[in-house]
């Protein structure tokens, strides 16, 4: 049962990271703090981030629709197989590049707004260095989720195109292509999450940074909270169900976002919903339940920085 401490806490209101109100948050609380960040993208976190979900979607869009209109009754069925994997592998491998600034902006403008959000070090020239020191720590961090992203969308395609050919070897062509676009077209929104919730998740990331300068981080009960409706992930609410739990608890969970429950693998870093909060405590609290439990993975390293 989730422990209903300091329920007034744990009940508070935050930003759903599958929305677009997770830029405006980021935005806000960094033109709150007075900080002007300079480079390519002086409009904030919401215009790079809508451009980044546009990107993504109308790249795929276009080299699919590209494809489909060159498919002819008389193409085999495994040459469809192998040509659709081609397009999709190539589109993965483009987008790690060309989103890779665009990416680097909006996670420094995430971690920086979680470091602000802490209160522990409102100071720009801090909180700036570490950001940019959390990007060079995890470079690979979108390229792993269009990846996850890529071997999903081709798992929808492989039936569709299966069931476009007869025993017989007769293709429907038209069905075939319309069913395919039409894919590409409804898991528009697993990309434009992808883009909300990484940005969510940096800003987390951007709080224990914060908290991590915090001498006093050990007299405070952390609370894992996670998003509730029919979506919420097994792993999620276990989580929530431990608390409140210590600071070293609370970086350790961030840190292993896999964790073995039921002899399956849960990943929470993909399509991230939770946030920690923490509440201030009167006795100091250390210690970490799961320290020596192999049930985890690491996912995120914070690395939290001297």
């Amino acid at each position: 049962m989730t422990n209903f401490d300091n329920l007034q806490f744990l009940e508070k209101a935050q930003v759903d990271p599958y929305s677009e109100d997770v830029y405006d948050w980021v935005d806000d609380t960094i033109k709150k703090a007075g900080l002007v960040i300079p480079g390519n993208h002086p409009s904030g976190a919401r215009r790079i981030g809508r451009q980044l979900e546009t990107h993504l979607y109308t790249e795929l869009k276009n080299l699919v629709d590209k494809y489909l209109g060159s498919v002819t009754s008389k193409t085999p069925q495994f040459q469809v197989v192998n040509e659709v994997l081609d397009i999709v592998d190539a589109w993965q491998e483009a987008m790690r590049q060309s989103i890779a600034e665009g990416f680097d902006d909006l996670y420094i403008r995430g971690v920086l707004a979680g470091i602000i959000d802490s209160t522990v070090m409102p100071a720009f020239g801090i909180a700036d260095k570490l950001s940019m020191e959390f990007i060079r720590r995890n470079p690979q961090r979108i390229g792993d989720k269009i990846v996850i992203f890529a071997e999903d969308i081709v798992a929808r395609f492989r039936p569709i195109i299966a069931e476009s050919y007869t025993a017989e070897g007769v293709f429907n062509v038209e069905n075939m292509v319309g069913e395919l676009r039409e894919v590409v077209t409804t898991q528009r929104y697993k990309l434009e999450r992808i883009v909300r919730t990484e940005t969510a998740m940096v800003s987390g990331a951007g709080r224990f940074i914060g908290w991590s300068k915090d001498p006093d981080r050990y007299f405070y009960n952390y609370f894992w909270q996670a998003t509730r409706d029919n979506r919420t992930k097994v792993i999620s609410s276990w989580r929530s169900q431990q608390n409140p739990l210590s600071y070293d608890e609370a970086l350790f969970l961030w840190e292993n976002q896999m964790q073995l429950i039921n002899d399956y693998w849960w990943d929470d870093s993909y399509n991230q919903r939770c946030t920690i909060s923490r509440s201030p405590i009167n006795e100091e609290k250390r210690g970490n339940r799961w320290e020596h439990d192999q049930n985890f993975k690491l996912t995120m390293p914070l690395n939290i920085f001297d």
